[in-house]
């Protein structure tokens, strides 16, 4: 059921059965008791508010439609004085109902707590008395719903004298606008008075009907009125009821909940009915989601220009902060250029003209491409129409494509006449792009051997902080060699700048670099691809020896683009090492440190990573075969389309690993722990991740198919859309779990699992076994069970509404205090099996095998 409402209208909603199905829906508008009560406030504030204020156990409301209105008090009696003497004479006036208590002295121990305007216990004579009749009849017939001569004054709580009367010509509800009053109620408040609401509130229903009677509007009375005196805050209950045919109210598709003032002329049918076909159309949803105003009364002249007033004040407060950040970014440009060109220097007036010439205040032209925004003072406000914003972003992304298009054409026609290398050189084609990706590739920037030996040769820290004092000790050495080789103006030039010496400079030089790195290691791909020739890769690898062997440190260094293949790294420190677009089959990296290392695009063929520190390592479009990361460390690792098949990451630990696009296909996990981590589209198939432990992680759309979890811990996992079919959690424990809707489990294997509040509502379940399991208050609601196999399994306190499990074997199962209701045992064999107090209705059992199995309902109101 999708629910459209306001943000000032709370939900209460309830399915019962008396006489019939019937669907009662409370709206409640929060409201205050000193100030504008017309207006509701904000509901999702009010609750934490409101069950404070309540008794433990109390409910705010029950549900039931009630026959007439009532009014209820949660707050303390306080003494104020009357005249010459202090007393307490708490007192209650709205409408026909006046009622007041006299406090003869002050009672410490309860606080004076003001019990008789509070709800009647349902035990409470007061109450029982209007109970039906639950006799044999009423079990056998009518179980679980309300005995039909059961009275509706039962569902009034409030005591008889907080309840409306009710004549010939006189509604025995509430009149929206009704003055109140409350006296003695308020710690420094004498008197509370004001008025409720002056509001209509109008519901609708979507039902499972034929079109002509789907949308129905339901009448609503205004029937229950709470104060909160302490907290200045009142909730009227506006309530409305429908006949359905099903017992959990499953044929209501939504629910619509709308309020106008009432001096307003009432909005029509038709006009609700489009609303909640924009907030339920996938493709017109998100362009109203914040609209209230469809949900709320016609705004006044006044508050549309208060509204006007307010966008216009957001826009220009908008304007100061850009010219105020272009300032800044303008005195920003003036001190580089005061620091950078000596007074005099050539092309110094132009620049300082063009600089003062833009500092002067100017009105940001409109442009072509700008698209529509909201203030931030509208965004605060929560009412707002996202329709033109996303038309614009439409009309733009079409004019930039067909931009796009013009521009293409224009490059393939100018292109037509050079020679078939050129265009292979510039052409954007699939085939080019995927070419760019060898590093022997001659359309590459040529890399030349000074470039090559200065990379290689310096170093560059991002993790390895301890090493950084010698990064800018060698940056300041080498500015300063640099300045030295100066021409004596030059070197002059630079003295009178009295900030550019060798150690500010370093500084900043050190700092660009760095950036570069970190960028590099947040890059989904390579981001240094450039071509080495065969002289010069072998005299990279050559110097990469040199360094090893002269038990150099090999942190911070550049060895992107070479081919390093079966080279031994163990045990040596490569912290933030570029290994990009890099060969690094056969590698030997065990018990390396290799924190904050980039491995984007390269070959891992058959490489060694046991026992390895991979912090923060970044291996998008990585791929390997049979690589072993056995015992590795791979907190806050990034796999961004990479590709990892039949690789050994067992007894490897994780926090924060973020997998995306990844194939991990027949790879090994047994042992592993992963904290925290996201795997988002990835695929697992036919991997095994005996007695491993995931915590915390979220599955998304990733293919578990013919996966093994034997024995593995689960703790708070999510999987989303999950294609796991024949996975096994053979003998796993799984708790706090969820397996979305969309997930397809067809045969998997829960056998011997044991299962604490898992959410397997509406996956596809068709084939399971789950023999010996335990199933402890999980969610198998609509969940398709079909031929599943789950003898001597146990389902305790578990909500099986809806499920399919029909041809299944449910030979000796238990299902103890579960909800038993609504399912399909068709065809099944539950021969043995025992329902012990469990909820039961509605369930077929044509064909089934029932020998020997026991059944003791439970005969608890419900």
């Amino acid at each position: 059921m999708q629910i459209i409402k306001s943000n000032r209208l709370g939900l209460i909603h309830k399915t019962y059965h008396l006489k019939h199905h019937r669907f009662a829906v409370g709206a409640l508008a929060f409201f205050p008791l000193q100030g504008d009560s017309q207006h509701p406030v904000v509901e999702y504030d009010q609750w934490p508010k409101v069950m404070s204020q309540l008794p433990m156990g109390e409910a705010l409301d029950i549900g039931f439609v009630k026959p007439r209105g009532e009014a209820l008090v949660c707050a303390k009696g306080y003494f104020h004085q009357h005249g010459v003497f202090y007393r307490s004479t708490p007192r209650l006036e709205i409408e026909s109902i006046k009622k007041q208590v006299r406090i003869s002295r002050w009672n410490k121990s309860k606080g004076n707590a003001l019990t008789d305007f509070m709800p009647v216990d349902v035990l409470d004579k007061r109450r029982s008395q209007y109970n039906g009749t639950y006799d044999k009849k009423w079990l056998e017939k009518v179980h679980p719903g309300l005995p039909v001569d059961t009275d509706t004054r039962l569902f009034n709580t409030a005591p008889k004298d907080q309840q409306l009367t009710s004549g010939l010509f006189k509604s025995p509800y509430f009149t929206a606008g009704s003055s109140y009053v409350l006296r003695d109620m308020h710690p420094t408040e004498k008197c509370i008075e004001g008025f409720l609401p002056d509001i209509n509130v109008r519901i609708f229903t979507d039902l499972k009907r034929d079109p002509e009677n789907q949308f129905v509007e339901l009448k609503t009375n205004l029937e229950t009125v709470w104060f909160f005196p302490e907290i200045a805050l009142g909730v009227a209950i506006f309530r409305g009821e429908t006949e359905v045919n099903d017992s959990d109210g499953l044929d209501v598709n939504a629910l619509l909940l709308a309020y106008e003032n009432t001096q307003d002329e009432p909005r029509t049918i038709d006009y609700y009915k489009n609303v909640l076909s924009l907030r339920t159309n996938m493709k017109t949803a998100i362009a109203h989601v914040f609209n209230e105003s469809q949900l709320m009364p016609l705004k006044t002249p006044e508050e549309t220009a208060a509204m006007e007033a307010l966008i216009q004040q957001g826009e220009a407060e908008e304007q100061e902060q850009m010219q105020a950040m272009r300032e800044q970014y303008l005195q920003q440009a003036q001190e580089i250029v005061d620091q950078s060109l000596p007074e005099g220097a050539p092309g110094n007036d132009e620049l300082q003209q063009a600089l003062t010439e833009k500092k002067q205040p100017s009105t940001p032209e409109k442009s072509e491409y700008d698209i529509p925004t909201i203030p931030s003072a509208v965004l605060a406000a929560g009412d707002f129409d996202l329709t033109d914003m996303l038309a614009a972003t439409d009309q733009l992304q079409e004019k930039l494509q067909k931009e796009m298009a013009e521009k293409q054409a224009e490059l393939e026609k100018l292109a037509g006449g050079y020679q078939d290398e050129f265009k292979d050189k510039y052409s954007t084609s699939k085939e080019n792009v995927s070419s760019e990706k060898n590093v022997s590739d001659k359309t590459l920037p040529a890399e030349t051997i000074d470039e090559l030996k200065l990379r290689l040769l310096t170093p560059v820290y991002v993790v390895a902080e301890d090493l950084k004092q010698q990064q800018q000790a060698a940056a300041v050495k080498g500015i300063g060699d640099v300045i030295d080789g100066l021409s004596d103006a030059a070197k002059q030039q630079l003295n009178d700048a009295d900030e550019l010496d060798p150690n500010t400079l370093a500084q900043a030089y050190d700092k660009l670099l760095t950036m570069q790195r970190q960028a590099r290691q947040c890059a989904q791909e390579s981001m240094n691809k450039k071509y080495l020739s065969d002289v010069l890769q072998q005299q990279a690898k050559a110097w990469v020896i040199e360094l090893i062997t002269a038990k150099k440190s090999l942190a911070g260094r550049d060895f992107s683009n070479i081919n390093l293949s079966g080279m031994n790294f163990s045990g040596l420190d490569c912290r933030d090492v570029m290994f990009e677009n890099s060969n690094l089959n056969d590698c030997d990296f065990s018990q390396a440190n290799l924190s904050g290392a980039v491995f984007t695009e390269a070959l891992i063929n058959n490489t060694c990573f046991a026992e390895t520190v991979l912090t923060q390592a970044n291996f998008s479009k990585a791929s390997g075969v049979s690589a072993i990361f056995v015992n590795a460390c791979l907190d806050r690792a990034v796999f961004t389309d990479s590709k990892f098949e039949n690789t050994d990451f067992s007894y490897s630990k994780a926090t924060s690993l973020i997998a995306t696009t990844a194939d991990f296909s027949g790879s090994d996990f047994c042992h592993a722990t992963f904290d925290k981590s996201l795997f988002n589209n990835t695929s697992f198939e036919k991997s095994q991740w005996h007695q491993s432990s995931i915590v915390e992680s979220i599955f998304m759309q990733s293919i578990l198919h013919d996966s093994q979890w034997h024995e593995a811990t689960l703790y708070k996992c999510i999987f989303v859309d999950a294609k796991a079919k024949r996975v096994s959690f053979h003998k796993s424990a799984l708790e706090l779990v969820q397996f979305s809707s969309e997930a397809d489990l067809e045969n998997a294997d829960f056998s011997h699992a044991s299962c604490k509040i898992c959410g397997f509502r509406g996956v596809n379940l068709q084939k399971l076994k789950a023999h010996y399991a335990v199933f402890v208050e999980c969610d198998f609601g609509d969940a398709k069970l079909q031929s599943a196999d789950v003898s001597k399994a146990i389902f305790k306190r578990s909500l099986m509404t809806l499920a399919q499990l029909t041809n299944a074997n449910c030979r000796d199962v238990l299902f103890n205090e579960a909800v038993v209701r609504k399912v399909n045992f068709d065809n099944s064999h539950l021969v043995e099996s025992e329902f012990f107090n469990c909820t039961l209705e509605s369930n077929s059992y044509q064909h089934s095998l029932l020998r020997r199995s026991v059944v003791k309902p439970q005969t608890a109101l419900k």
